[in-house]
């Protein structure tokens, strides 16, 4: 039996406060093949701790949304600062 996965981007937006003890902590966003949300949840909180565990407090809880084609697209299992400057957003109410 074989799971189809889906490509899921994520999101990590910077805390008020730690952009006053960081003031150059840029949002982060990157995507990840994952068979459902709760799992691409669990696949980016793990991959914000291994690639910036520094700042594991300093971000929200990560918006994740299933990816759609015709939408921009980080890029697969690396985290970008530049996604939201360079035409990435979220125009949707995302849990």
């Amino acid at each position: 039996m074989s799971v189809e996965l889906k490509v899921f981007g994520g999101a990590y937006f910077p805390k008020d406060k730690a952009l006053k003890k960081y003031p150059d902590l840029k949002p982060l966003a990157t995507a990840v093949n994952a068979a459902t949300k709760a799992i691409a949840e669990a696949v980016i909180l793990g991959k914000l701790a291994a690639q910036h565990p520094e700042h594991i407090d300093d971000y929200f809880k990560v918006k994740i949304w299933e990816h759609r084609e015709g939408l921009p697209c980080p890029e697969l299992d690396i985290f970008s600062s530049e996604f939201f400057d360079t035409g990435g957003y979220l125009e949707c109410e995302c849990r």
